[in-house]
C-alpha cells in the first residue's frame, strides 16, 4: 500500500487540483471519494491512502504547512530564525512567496489582517485558511508603528548585497500584497512558521 499526503490531477485547464474529498473512478470503474484515511485502488493498480498529516494547530495553504498562530508578534531577524529553529520549524524563504501570491486572499476589517486559502470558498475558515494579522512593526526604540494597517513578516532569507546586514521581509495591507523588501535586522517584525512534514 502506498501512502501519500495528497493526490493531485490536472483539471481541464491544465492546473493541478487536489483530489481530497472529490469523487473519482477507481480501477473497477466505481465512483469513490478520496477522504482522509480512505484506501482507493487506482487505475494503475496501486492502492492510495489519503492521510491527513496536518496537526490541528496548522493549516495547508500554497502547498506549505503554516502554523495558525505567530510564534512571535515582534522579533528581530536573528531572533526570528532562532525561534523557528528551536521549535523545529522554519520561516518561508523569499523564493517561496509565490505560493502565497497564487492563493486566494481577502482582508478582514474586523480582525485587521488577511486570510489566504487555496480555494476562495475556504477563506475565513480557520481550518482551511491562513490568517495573518496586520500587527505593524516595532522600531529600534520599541515603538509599535502601523498597527492594524500593515503586516510585516520576516522570511528566512538574509540580504547580503554589498555586505549589507539586513534581512528580507514581506509586507501586506488591505489593498496590496507581497512587497518583498529588505530592512535592518534590528527591527521587530512578525514571525509565522511553516513546517516540513
Amino acid at each position: 500500500m502506498t501512502e501519500v499526503q495528497e493526490i493531485y490531477k490536472k483539471d481541464s485547464n491544465g492546473i493541478w487540483q487536489s483530489l481530497r474529498d472529490q469523487k473519482v473512478k477507481d480501477s473497477n470503474n466505481t465512483w469513490r471519494t478520496f477522504g482522509v484515511g480512505s484506501g482507493v485502488k487506482g487505475n494503475d493498480g496501486e492502492w492510495y491512502v489519503l492521510s491527513n498529516p496536518i496537526p490541528s494547530d496548522a493549516v495547508r495553504v500554497g502547498g506549505l504547512i503554516w502554523d495558525k498562530q505567530n510564534i512571535a508578534d515582534y522579533a528581530t531577524f536573528d531572533m526570528a530564525q532562532l525561534l523557528a529553529s528551536d521549535a523545529g520549524k522554519r520561516l518561508i524563504g523569499s523564493n517561496e512567496l509565490y505560493r502565497l501570491q497564487a492563493a486566494h486572499k481577502v482582508w478582514d476589517d474586523v480582525l485587521k489582517g488577511t486570510w489566504y486559502a487555496d480555494n476562495s470558498a475556504d477563506l475565513k475558515n480557520p481550518n482551511k485558511s491562513l490568517f495573518l494579522p496586520a500587527l505593524g512593526y516595532r522600531d529600534t526604540n520599541s515603538n509599535i508603528l502601523e498597527y492594524s494597517t500593515f503586516g510585516y513578516y520576516w522570511t528566512s532569507t538574509p540580504y547580503t548585497y554589498n555586505n549589507n546586514n539586513n534581512g528580507y521581509y514581506w509586507k501586506f495591507e488591505r489593498y496590496y500584497d507581497y512587497v518583498l523588501r529588505d530592512a535592518s535586522r534590528a527591527l521587530g517584525f512578525s514571525v509565522r512558521c511553516i513546517r516540513d512534514l
